[in-house]
């Protein structure tokens, strides 16, 4: 079974394992993208709130300053996410290909020993 796995072009992760191993790292960075997007939003608009209700032109041009960084901080971590979106859904995809033809193989197998 192992010589599928090697072998066969159509898998870029070859075993089982590395496939799992990369379907947890690209959940993880998935996870961790978006909780930093949501954070930096989070930031943006407490800012922004904040430059709205600030009386003083230094406090303004600060607050509006902390806004505008933490808005464009929120853009690069979103597209950076877009990017985790597409390498975890390959991995899924990739994952639940290699334990489709491990079943076969499986299968394969059980009818050889029935020979």
């Amino acid at each position: 079974p192992s010589q599928l796995f090697e072998f066969n072009p159509r898998f870029k992760s070859h075993k089982p394992k590395t496939a799992l191993t990369e379907l947890i790292v690209a959940g993880g960075t998935f996870i961790a993208l978006g909780g930093g997007a949501y954070y930096s939003w989070q930031k943006s608009e407490e800012y922004h709130t904040d430059y709205r209700a600030a009386t003083q032109l230094s406090e303004v041009n600060r607050l509006k300053d902390e806004a505008n960084k933490w808005d464009k901080n929120t853009q690069y971590l979103t597209a950076a996410e877009i990017a985790a979106t597409a390498w975890l859904t390959r991995t899924v995809i990739n994952y639940a290909r290699i334990k489709k033809a491990e079943k076969e193989v499986k299968r394969i197998q059980r009818f050889d020993l029935r020979r």
